[in-house]
């Protein structure tokens, strides 16, 4: 056995000492890859008729709300709380969600997925809203003393955030599968971030537009933003009660 050298202590932050220059080229990595896998194919084929590429930038936008939804928190609850949670994930949001806006807005360039300028707009919201909602509850969840429940029950919880939607669909009743194909907004589908991204993306080729947001839509991301007002209300309260940090 090898005893510890003295004037070294073990140091619980070491891994964090690089952030968040360390997380942002995780990110950023991250972000090349699913281009890479999602939009890759499609220019080696040489098929870049809008109609092709559009879904395949849907499917990026998926793969992306998940990466924001599941494997950034996976990633923060399996390493050591940091010393000043609110400030440390609201920096992780905005790392997330600047690059994200490179990815979103050119959508509705003619040349890509030619979303109009609304639906580009809504998407950006919608990952403002489901960014801050992941922050306020990793700060919720590490601005207390003790935790309130093990990181694995915690990490329960933004798997069935992020799988709420497609169980919605699945228990839906059946007379809605039968629904009018024309119909601006499928509720269902905006229970979870990621089929919410998939719904206002949705080819609503009847309408005109390739996609289409409607009220519904934006009432829905104005809820996603009382979650995160909520989520970071109680991580507020929660911190007063430590007495503050």
């Amino acid at each position: 056995m090898i005893d510890q050298q003295p004037g070294h202590p073990h140091d619980p932050f070491a891994h964090r000492r690089g952030e968040p220059r360390t997380f942002i080229a995780l990110w950023v990595a991250l972000l090349l890859a699913s281009i890479a896998i999602t939009l890759g194919g499609v220019g080696m084929l040489g098929l870049l008729a809008t109609d092709v590429y559009r879904p395949a930038a849907r499917r990026l936008l998926v793969i992306i709300m998940v990466a924001c939804v599941v494997l950034w928190p996976m990633l923060r609850l399996s390493q050591t709380p940091p010393r000043r949670p609110a400030r440390a994930f609201l920096v992780d949001a905005l790392a997330i969600l600047v690059p994200l806006q490179a990815i979103v807005w050119p959508q509705s360039l003619p040349w890509m997925a030619a979303w109009p300028v609304e639906v580009s707009a809504c998407i950006a919201l919608w990952f403002v809203g489901c960014a801050l909602v992941v922050a306020g509850g990793l700060a919720w969840f590490f601005a207390g003393e003790r935790p309130v429940c093990p990181p694995w029950a915690m990490m329960t919880l933004f798997v069935a955030v992020a799988l709420a939607g497609v169980i919605a669909c699945a228990v839906r009743p059946a007379a809605e599968l039968d629904g009018d194909p024309q119909r601006s907004l499928d509720v269902w589908m905006m229970a979870s971030p990621v089929t919410g991204v998939w719904e206002v993306t949705e080819d609503r080729g009847w309408s005109g537009d390739a996609a289409r947001v409607s009220a519904g839509h934006w009432w829905a991301v104005g809820a996603v933003f009382l979650l995160a007002a909520g989520a970071w209300g109680a991580c507020l309260v929660r911190r007063g009660r430590r007495g503050g940090a």
